[in-house]
């Protein structure tokens, strides 16, 4: 799930909205910063799915197995709770960053 970091700039961002800049000056650093989270949050999800593969992996399965395995516990997941919030922000729900990390042990 997103990490220290992404919570960080997460909440950088809200602190944007209580400064007063230009609105120009504003948009420019929102977009920067959020670019730079969703980033964050898609390397986290490529770390997620690759140590969950891994799991099973290691355990003697074989790549096709594990991956087949990997994509079983991710579907779960997303269908054992799908509105949760990780951040606390409606703008990264939970069910999106498991898509992320399903979208990445599909591509395994």
């Amino acid at each position: 799930m997103p990490g220290i970091e992404t919570n960080r700039i997460l909440t950088y961002i809200d602190n944007l909205k209580r400064i007063t800049l230009t609105t120009l000056e504003a948009s420019i650093i929102y977009t920067l910063c959020w670019q730079l989270a969703l980033n964050l949050i898609e390397m986290e999800a490529l770390d997620q799915a690759h140590e969950i593969f891994t799991k099973f992996w290691e355990e003697g399965l074989s790549d096709r197995q594990a991956k087949e395995c990997a994509l079983i516990a991710v579907r779960y997941i997303i269908n054992a709770n799908p509105h949760s919030k990780p951040l606390n922000t409606e703008e990264y729900p939970t069910m999106k960053y498991w898509q992320l990390v399903e979208r990445h042990i599909l591509s395994f």
